[in-house]
């Protein structure tokens, strides 16, 4: 374990903390309590600070907690075909993954990004329906007298239809834009993330032998005659 484990870029965080504070306004409007109104309810500006840190201290660990399920959901009945096959071996695409980022620094990095993207993809939807049915029973429940009927209704469409967009449909006719993942459903974007691995554990184990070679073979400049 090193420190560097423990950090967290800022695209990283919001992945978490976005869908974690939408979560967490959901919950709020269910129990009925606006969540602006609690953070503005502390009477000076260092407790606004003190509630507005400790709010988004849950968001993050809502959305953290969500996405794992979420994800475990939305990949239950996926298992990615790709297997990776050096000489007469084959492997798993995730072993190739785990080969990968312990191996390389720079595919590391590009691989947890990559996932941070997926990850966000799979939470928001989930997370606007909530919010958005949570408003929709704010707004009967609670306060009848709030104007959050055509809202919540809207966002609850948007949420539904992001949801079988994102999650569902797939697009093959779409390959020919360049990347292609705003493009795809989510299995294939799984499919060809796992693609993406193996190809990457081909190359290093294809680099490792020569990397060796080149420190391990001897100056001819500083042989002695």
């Amino acid at each position: 374990m090193k420190p560097s484990d423990f950090y967290l870029s800022g695209r990283q965080f919001f992945a978490y903390a976005v869908p974690g504070f939408i979560w967490l306004a959901a919950f709020c409007f269910f129990a009925g309590h606006h969540p602006i109104a609690y953070i503005e309810a502390s009477q000076d500006t260092v407790g606004v600070i003190a509630r507005f840190v400790i709010f988004l201290t849950g968001a993050y660990a809502i959305g953290f907690c969500a996405q794992e399920i979420l994800f475990g959901v939305a990949t239950c009945c996926y298992e990615p075909s790709s297997a990776c096959k050096v000489g007469s071996e084959r492997y798993s695409a995730t072993f190739c993954k785990f080969y990968v980022l312990e191996h390389s620094r720079q595919l590391n990095t590009w691989i947890l990004e990559k996932e941070v993207w997926i990850n966000l993809r799979v939470s928001i939807p989930p997370s606007l329906v909530a919010l958005s049915l949570g408003l929709l029973t704010y707004n009967i429940a609670w306060e009848p007298e709030s104007d959050y009927l055509l809202l919540s209704s809207l966002g609850l469409v948007a949420g539904i239809v992001s949801w079988g967009v994102l999650w569902v449909y797939p697009r093959p006719d779409m390959q020919q834009f360049k990347d292609g993942m705003p493009f795809l459903g989510l299995s294939q974007i799984r499919q060809r993330e796992s693609e993406e691995w193996c190809l990457m554990y081909k190359v290093l184990k294809q680099s490792a032998p020569m990397a060796v070679e080149e420190v391990d073979e001897p100056s001819t400049a500083d042989a002695p005659e």
